[in-house]
């Protein structure tokens, strides 16, 4: 759907779009330089250093209580403008779910954003969790491997999913070296 700001004096570049016309889209994000991708969250975790997690109490959402957990956080470093200040991102997956296995029944929110703050982390967020919990890493390492994945790599959880991994729209992706763009199947 495109939209314009509408104005008397000016025409309306959308209505005056054809069928066949190019369309480019830009945008920016102010006080951001540099940001070209964003990705939402759920709940603040932690702020400016503090832990503002919202805690679970009797009758509060299922989404407050234990469960698997995806988190990001941020160092100091990162939340200012300067290029030379070191820069540091904490991703952490907490497994959940599987209390008959006697693995883990997951984390309330307090605890992990206690667990970021002793890592350092001054902003946090939670991410999706449940079932769409997952990390996965190109190299195999029996000492952190849960499961070897059909495309090669290991998980380092266990998905809370007893048919494995949970298809996304979504991901973090953390590369050894810069972006060269999509691969081609992709485009």
């Amino acid at each position: 759907m495109l939209a314009s700001a509408y104005s008397s004096s000016v025409g309306n570049a959308v209505e005056d779009l054809q069928v066949g016309d190019s369309v480019k889209l830009t945008w920016t994000f102010v006080g951001w330089p540099g940001v070209t991708d964003v990705m939402g969250g759920s709940q603040m975790l932690v702020d400016q250093g503090v832990n503002v997690a919202p805690p679970y109490v009797s009758g509060a959402p299922h989404v407050l209580d234990y469960n698997p957990r995806t988190a990001v956080g941020i160092k100091q470093g990162c939340s200012d403008l300067d290029p030379a200040t070191v820069c540091k991102m904490y991703l952490v997956t907490v497994d959940g779910r599987q209390a008959l296995t006697n693995w883990s029944v997951g984390v309330r929110l307090p605890w992990l954003a206690d667990s970021l703050i002793r890592s350092g982390v001054w902003m946090g967020l939670n991410l999706d969790g449940g079932g769409s919990t997952t990390m996965w890493t190109g190299r195999t390492d029996p000492a952190y491997c849960q499961s070897v994945p059909t495309v090669g790599g290991c998980l380092v959880q266990r998905p809370s999913q007893s048919t494995g991994e949970r298809a996304t729209r979504s991901a973090i992706v953390v590369l050894p070296s810069a972006d060269t763009g999509a691969p081609a199947k992709l485009r």
